[in-house]
């Protein structure tokens, strides 16, 4: 399994390297093969932070692919020169050859689209840029677990939402690493809008018909003149808001109301007829580039990696594609540093460490030896609310007996999440097997693999196909359900009752309170509702705010790198 993994890893690297001479560019009638006369257009950007254990980077998406002038041109590739010149050889010295089957040039001709190409991405920028030895490299794998399954463009009047995820790696002497990375899109540059458009244009004129051409447009103005209108809607509704209520008035809302429904309704049902027809009315403002910001650690700080990360990308960049007022007064370097070089490892159950960052701090700490060996603050709530009591029961089972476990889910964060609850459940036994949280999808072999192991997959079941073994218990958490084609051994009925009893005792969220099974909205974006829930902004001695603000806030405030920047520590027992 590991030979496998490695050879993939070589192949990704010969792809990323390949890629970043191959990127989609503007050609200038010059030779196509020089880098200095090329523009890339797609870019994704992945940082990620290291300090002995951690590490900073940045990966772009490379899109190996042709350059949109030779997409233009009719004119025979690469590819079928080589298949030309090696389908002609001679036998036994003889005059006699074999030529090619004749080209498809409908099919040569055939422009892609470049929202539904797949860009490997790559690492631009990293902290620090060297690694710190030769035993403790930079794992050059990274942005593969950063995008699973690669990056493409998206395109809408609004990007997609943030999302935050976990994994881990290990290499070939068991060594684990873990990170957490932010994935958000930024607006495709200004430079790049020409290149991208002339490319949408050629696919538009070879896919699509003129009379799809003009149905689309006439969707789209009917969709501008159903948004002047809730405009006007709502600007009425506002002024019959500060009117003084009487029965005309009432009438007026209720209209008014009613013709706010009509027209949210309509403006829905021409969204869809557009959606296959949008590219026809292309425009190059509404193309959105995927990016990711993250940090590798030797210790599985989920939670607080995932605030930090979080913190940081709201004051640089801003949240749904809107740049942050105050990112000028933020100081990315003073925490960078603050948690690179300053903070420490806590001993077990005795101190609690602090970090500041922009005005916001997050605690951490670590159980004492006779303590379950859970960090603080993580929660098994996402779990119990994505699965029944009956479902986590049986993946108890199957890892007891040393199974194998697929978890699939098209919201990457709760991969990680669910992967760690499982193993949390095992406890006093440890998971000594293979466990990736995030399986990329060029690694998707891996699930053959004759060894029992914990995976997770940003996927559904039609896109792993025929890659799973009989024996895997393939759990998708989008649906609350379990596929098992050999069911392992049962515990014995007594306990199994016990264990039963007590998830539905301690987590009643469906028989008691009748919640519906889903992932949560804060594990499905990063920012829910354009709100910034931390899950480590609590101190564990519970202190007041207003006792534990003034003292601790102080102290960041006074740190010699700046303000936003610092850690502190105590004991718990304060």
């Amino acid at each position: 399994m590991l030979d496998h993994v490695a050879s993939v890893i070589q192949n990704f690297d010969k792809d990323r390297d390949m890629a970043r001479d191959t990127v989609i560019a503007v050609w200038d009638g010059t030779s196509p093969s020089s880098p200095s006369r090329r523009k890339s257009v797609a870019s994704a950007t992945n940082t990620v932070l290291k300090s002995g254990t951690r590490r900073m980077s940045s990966a772009t998406s490379r899109p190996s692919s042709k350059s949109i002038s030779t997409l233009d041109r009719p004119s025979i590739n690469d590819t079928d020169r080589r298949s030309l010149s090696n389908d002609r050889h001679s036998v036994s010295g003889n005059e006699e050859t074999t030529m090619s089957p004749p080209i498809d040039h409908a099919e040569k001709d055939k422009v892609p689209n470049i929202f539904e190409t797949s860009f490997p991405p790559a690492v631009l920028l990293r902290y620090p840029k060297s690694d710190h030895s030769l035993i403790d490299p930079f794992p050059s794998h990274t942005p593969m677990f950063c995008f699973p399954n690669d990056i493409k463009f998206h395109y809408g009047s609004s990007p997609p939402p943030e999302t935050v995820h976990s994994f881990s790696t290990t290499d070939e002497d068991g060594n684990k690493k873990y990170g957490t990375c932010v994935t958000f899109y930024e607006r495709l540059p200004k430079s790049l809008h020409d290149d991208i458009k002339d490319s949408v244009a050629n696919w538009v004129k070879g896919n699509m018909t003129s009379s799809t051409r003009e149905y689309s447009q006439h969707l789209k103005e009917k969709i501008d003149v159903e948004l002047d209108q809730l405009k006007e809607h709502r600007q009425r509704q506002i002024q019959l808001a500060h009117l003084q209520t009487t029965s005309w008035i009432q009438e007026e809302r209720d209209e008014v109301e009613e013709l706010l429904r009509v027209t949210q309704e309509k403006i829905l049902l021409y969204r869809e007829l557009l959606e296959p027809v949008k590219l026809a009315n292309f425009k190059p403002e509404e193309c959105w580039i995927p990016k990711s910001v993250g940090v590798i650690t030797q210790l599985p700080w989920f939670e607080l990696m995932s605030d930090w990360i979080r913190i940081v990308v709201d004051a640089m960049i801003g949240v749904k594609g809107k740049r942050n007022p105050q990112a000028k007064k933020f100081s990315l370097e003073n925490a960078i540093y603050n948690l690179i070089h300053e903070l420490r490892i806590p001993p077990r159950g005795i101190y609690e460490i602090g970090i500041t960052i922009n005005e916001r701090i997050l605690y951490l700490n670590r159980p004492s030896f006779n303590d379950i060996p859970t960090l603080k603050n993580f929660s098994l709530y996402p779990l119990f609310r994505c699965l029944s009591p009956n479902v986590i029961l049986a993946i108890v089972e199957v890892l007891l007996s040393e199974g194998k476990v697929l978890f699939l889910s098209k919201k990457i964060g709760m991969l990680a999440i669910a992967g760690e609850s499982v193993q949390y459940l095992l406890y006093p036994f440890y998971w000594q097997f293979v466990y990736i949280p995030v399986l990329p999808k060029r690694l998707i072999t891996c699930l053959q693999a004759p060894v029992p192991y914990i995976i997770g997959f940003n996927g559904t079941m039609d896109e792993i196909g025929e890659d799973i073994p009989e024996d895997t218990c393939v759990v998708n958490l989008d649906t609350n359900t379990i596929h098992q084609m050999i069911p392992p051994p049962s515990i014995p009925v007594r306990q199994r009752r016990k264990l039963l009893s007590g998830f539905e005792e301690f987590a009643a969220l469906h028989t008691r309170y009748k919640i519906p099974y889903g992932i949560p909205l804060p594990i499905r974006e990063a920012y829910p509702n354009g709100r910034l829930p931390l899950s480590n902004g609590r101190s564990k001695t519970m202190l007041p705010l207003e006792q534990r603000r003034p003292r601790y806030d102080n102290i960041a405030d006074n740190h010699p790198n700046g303000p936003g920047g610092g850690t502190f520590t105590r004991q718990l027992s304060d």
